[in-house]
């Protein structure tokens, strides 16, 4: 895709396959695309429709973000019409009917637009179920607003008008760009092509739809209005809903006529039409032979960019916005006009209303009666909005009345009081503030009082929580301060003990690479000797294996014990192998009739074996003598097994023969299971020892002992000691 890269992967958790999708490494360090990224999964992640690709997870890993989603067993609709080219009709229907219910379902539980609908979107299951993808562009309705912008975010053959002007969309952009898919489902032509997208951008906003029927007669004409109404430029033209959509796709499929009549779509060039932005009508005029409306230029990216760049594309924002600031003054005039109307009407009506005004009094209060043509208006007459009596001024009457009858006892009154208040906390009207005054006079002193005593006790009681807080507080920081003293006792004492416990595993870890180290000489010099026929000193070097590691600290000999347990076991498999070599040496007729290949192509059976050289008779009869260690190694492996058998009668000694004498390769094919990490311990340690002076050679002579060595220890084994040995000297040992 333009922003990344998606993977097939397996969700171990739910052991199921999954999509991976990977923002791509350049656009990983621009917020701009992380952001896109992070809000195409999230509006993914809100949505959960059976037609719509479910998102999984969204995240980000030591500077990798992923978003991962449900994986689509199948193929892109873009997919399956290069391979058919166009898309039998019926199948066309029932595709674009499933994804108009998922952008129902989007618009109605989220307000999600797509804007991006094309068959590059659209997943076809091997089982025919059609699923909505990539979200890369879906916004909130209201969350988009493009009327500033130079660029416009799309695919242009599938682009909306409302979409290339900038203004605002709804569903009903998603059903345009969903037209054009069915139009090229059904046609195998996009429904508007041009040599730039800059040219396909214009006939959007100004060409008429070509009907689907002159590129495929086979289109009924039910579905042909479906398109055309899709497509109509005006969106009050088109369907309101994907809902409604979704029926005519329904009923087209039954072979049914539409239920909503006509569609927009066609148009003719000059023609207006209206789009509500921002609680505004602005009417755009499709443009002539220069045009006027914002074209498009294609970039790379995430998505086509459509930008606008050239003069007449300017221009056309400049004239939308002029268009704009024009109406606003416009507006601004108008509500100065209607504001200053109104305010003569007012003032008229002021000095006309108040202009024989008077005063009079009566016993009881003071009324400001307004003096008016035909006779005197009350106050309260005069503003309706005052009542003159509500539910709180009939509940504060009978308050009032309890009041005086049980001066003598303000507990209770306080107690009405108190309800009073709860029950209704502030007076609204005039009539309600004067009752609530009345009962205020009698209720403040008797709240006073009441407060007074009970701030008297409250002071005591603060005063002895204040000398139970302080005695609590220096008990506390008596305790804490122990507490950190025994805290730091304790953390000296683990510091100690971590220090000790470093330099113990230090002394043994340098203990164990002596041990090692040791090993490794041992049994580098014992196969040596063996291979030199001196079994005698082959022996002997490992009875000198206490002497090469001091004597071990006492936590360290579990590590000395094994040691000498090795020693004692190895001396017994060379003593093995060197048992097995001494019968072989002089075996006499003991071996007759063994077959051995003593030479390549040299084929016989064997007559005597006398001072370590095995004589056969051929084929042909003659008589042929080679030296043991000369033998093929699959050959002497057989004269091996066969003299442990009848000589030893030991299997096993095969094993440590080949074994001790350096017959790694064959050793391998018979070693037991408890020699297995020996052997390779040996192979190593004699590998690396060989190693060392290899490049000491000249050229041939080294490629010489390279090959003896792959063909006697296995060529795995060699690479595996060059590994050791370049680690072991910092990559200076030689290739």
């Amino acid at each position: 895709g333009g922003m990344g890269i998606v993977y097939l992967a397996h969700q171990i958790t739910l052991d199921r396959p999954a999509a991976l999708k990977i923002l791509a490494e350049q656009y990983a360090g621009n917020p701009e695309f992380v952001v896109d990224f992070i809000k195409e999964a999230r509006a993914a992640a809100k949505l959960n429709h059976p037609h719509i690709v479910q998102a999984y997870a969204v995240g980000e890993d030591e500077g990798i973000f992923f978003f991962a989603m449900e994986h689509i067993d199948g193929e892109t609709m873009k997919d399956y019409m290069k391979r058919e080219g166009v898309v039998p009709v019926d199948f066309a229907v029932m595709v674009v009917q499933q994804i108009a219910e998922a952008l129902d379902y989007a618009w109605k539980e989220q307000r999600l637009i797509h804007r991006d609908i094309k068959p590059d979107n659209i997943m076809l299951t091997k089982k025919g179920r059609a699923k909505l993808a990539d979200l890369g562009l879906a916004r909130v309705a209201g969350d988009i607003d493009d009327a500033d912008s130079d660029e416009v975010m799309g695919t242009p053959q599938y682009i909306s008008p409302e979409h290339l002007t900038g203004d605002e969309m709804d569903v009903r952009s998603d059903i345009y760009s969903l037209g054009a898919t069915l139009f090229h489902f059904v046609t195998g032509r996009f429904a508007f092509e041009g040599r730039s997208a800059t040219e396909i951008a214009r006939k959007h906003l100004e060409e008429p739809l070509t009907p689907p029927q002159k590129l495929n007669p086979n289109v009924p004409d039910s579905v042909a209005k479906i398109i055309t109404k899709m497509m109509a430029k005006n969106p009050s033209e088109r369907y309101q809903s994907a809902e409604a959509l979704t029926e005519d796709l329904r009923l087209a499929r039954q072979g049914k006529a539409p239920s909503a009549k006509g569609g927009g779509g066609g148009g003719k060039h000059g023609k207006q039409f209206s789009v509500k932005k921002s609680g505004k009508t602005l009417t755009i005029r499709a443009a002539s032979s220069t045009g006027t409306h914002k074209a498009v230029s294609t970039t790379t990216g995430p998505h086509a960019k459509l930008s606008a760049s050239s003069p007449d594309i300017k221009s056309s924002k400049e004239a939308l916005k002029a268009e704009r600031e024009r109406k606003a003054k416009v507006q601004i005039i108008t509500l100065l006009g209607i504001c200053v109307a109104v305010m003569v009407i007012v003032g008229g009506y002021l000095v006309w209303r108040f202009s024989g005004k008077k005063e009079t009094s009566t016993s009881d209060q003071k009324t400001t009666v307004a003096a008016t043509a035909p006779g005197a208006v009350s106050a309260q007459a005069a503003n309706p909005a005052q009542p003159s009596s509500t539910e709180y001024t009939e509940h504060a009457e009978k308050l009032l009345a309890f009041i005086k009858k049980n001066l003598k006892f303000p507990a209770n009154i306080l107690v009405k009081v108190d309800d009073f208040i709860a029950k209704y906390p502030e007076p609204k009207y005039d009539c309600e503030k004067n009752l609530f005054d009345q009962i205020m006079e009698t209720y403040v002193p008797l709240d006073e009082k009441r407060v007074e005593k009970r701030r008297g006790m409250a002071h005591r009681k603060y005063l002895a929580i204040l000398k139970r807080k302080a005695d609590e507080v220096k008990g506390k920081q008596d305790a804490e301060l122990r507490l950190q003293r025994e805290k730091e006792r304790r953390e000296r004492e683990r510091q100690l003990a971590l220090a000790r416990e470093k330099r113990n595993k230090e002394r043994r870890l340098a203990y164990q690479k002596r041990i090692k180290a040791t090993k490794d000489s041992i049994r580098y010099r014992s196969v040596y000797q063996a291979e030199l026929g001196k079994w005698d000193a082959a022996v002997k070097a490992f009875d000198v294996a206490a002497d090469k590691v001091r004597a071990a600290p006492s936590d360290n000999k579990d590590l000395t014990d094994e040691f000498a347990a090795w020693g004692k076991k190895m001396k017994k498999h060379v003593q093995l192998a060197a048992k097995l070599n001494n019968a072989m040496w002089n075996a006499g007729s003991k071996l007759n009739g063994l077959q051995l290949e003593v030479k390549i192509g040299i084929l016989g059976k064997i007559i005597r074996i006398k001072n370590g050289k095995v004589t056969v008779r051929t084929l042909d009869n003659q008589m042929v003598s080679v030296p043991i260690n000369s033998l093929l190694l699959p050959q002497l492996r057989r004269l091996v097994s066969s003299a442990a058998t009848k000589l030893l009668d030991d299997n096993a000694a095969a094993f440590h023969y080949l074994m001790a004498t350096g017959h790694f390769v064959a050793a391998k094919d018979i070693q037991p299971d408890e020699w297995k990490q020996e052997l390779s311990d040996t192979i190593q340690a004699y590998l690396k020892e060989k190693l060392r002076h290899v490049d000491e050679l000249d050229p041939k002579r080294k490629s010489q002992v390279l090959h003896e060595l792959a063909v006697r220890c296995g060529r795995a084994e060699l690479n595996k000691a060059y590994k050791a040995l370049k680690a072991e000297d910092n990559n200076n040992f030689g290739e």
